[in-house]
């Protein structure tokens, strides 16, 4: 998994926000206290971005970016929305 800070930009973190019994990550996103909150999927080219908003107080990062690019699923944390806005930005397809 990754880390976007708008301040420190990547890292890879060892430490998922998200565990459980189930081999879904949709499923654990959501049992760890995640919401999707959009969902876009580019039509030319196999890829598609997802944003879970944490709706728990209590969490690490407030957000969660899931990337599809075909077979291939990334996901990187945004720990507020100030990141987020950034990661946004970076994430702009020509």
């Amino acid at each position: 998994m990754y880390l976007f800070s708008h301040k420190d930009g990547w890292s890879k973190v060892k430490d998922y926000p998200f565990t459980g019994e189930t081999e879904d990550l949709t499923e654990a996103l959501t049992a760890a206290g995640y919401a999707k909150q959009t969902e876009y999927e580019h039509e030319e080219i196999n890829l598609e971005l997802a944003i879970y908003a944490g709706i728990k107080n209590d969490l690490k990062y407030d957000f969660i970016a899931e990337i599809t690019l075909g077979d291939l699923v990334y996901y990187v944390a945004l720990p507020e929305l100030p990141d987020l806005l950034s990661f946004l930005s970076e994430f702009t397809l020509v």
